[in-house]
């Protein structure tokens, strides 16, 4: 495409870069990505009933906002079998994390305890037999879109578990954040 003058063509083109690139930023800033980790996690094993804690902490980069629901705590065995699934709680008011919604460019910091497992006489030695037994412990969550989001909870005293759910592979955008960065 050249209309015969360098100058307007010049300008032409660099008009269309202008607003190829603030029409490429906002479609990228709806698809960003969602840094979460996972930290201090802490057994309670004397007293009765048993319990865990947890921090998981969360930024949503992209211009929308968005969250997980139905949100589990999976206990593992050293040949990744299940042994037991808990629903957690708010450490403070005590309800289910049914729902945790993530406002657009905010940290949202929550505290979590043992659940179910703690809270039902019928089921507290599920959460004693998961306390001796378990290898590796996940959150797992469901995303808006129907995905299932699965994240390693770190031992106590070992480095926090760190995941960044990108929009675009790493492959096709790198500065996307769509690595998958479990520890």
């Amino acid at each position: 495409m050249s209309t015969g003058d360098p100058n307007i063509d010049k300008l032409i083109f660099g008009l269309l870069g202008v607003v190829g690139g603030v029409i490429l930023r906002e479609i990228l800033s709806y698809l960003g990505s969602v840094r979460c980790v996972v930290s201090d996690f802490a057994w309670k094993k004397t007293g009765y009933p048993p319990e865990y804690t947890f921090f998981i902490k969360i930024f949503n980069e992209r211009r929308v906002g968005t969250g997980l629901r139905d949100v589990d705590v999976k206990f593992f065995d050293d040949e990744y079998k299940e042994i037991a699934t808990d629903r957690p709680r708010d450490h403070q008011f005590g309800h289910h994390l049914d729902k945790l919604n993530l406002p657009s460019g905010e940290w949202t910091i929550q505290k979590l305890r043992a659940g179910d497992l703690k809270d039902d006489p019928r089921r507290r030695n599920e959460l004693i037999g998961a306390m001796d037994r378990s290898m590796k412990i996940q959150l797992v969550a469901r995303l808006p879109n129907g995905g299932v989001f699965q994240m390693d909870i770190p031992e106590t005293g070992k480095e926090n578990s760190k995941r960044i759910v990108g929009a675009l592979p790493s492959w096709l955008w790198p500065f996307s954040g769509g690595t998958d960065n479990r520890r």
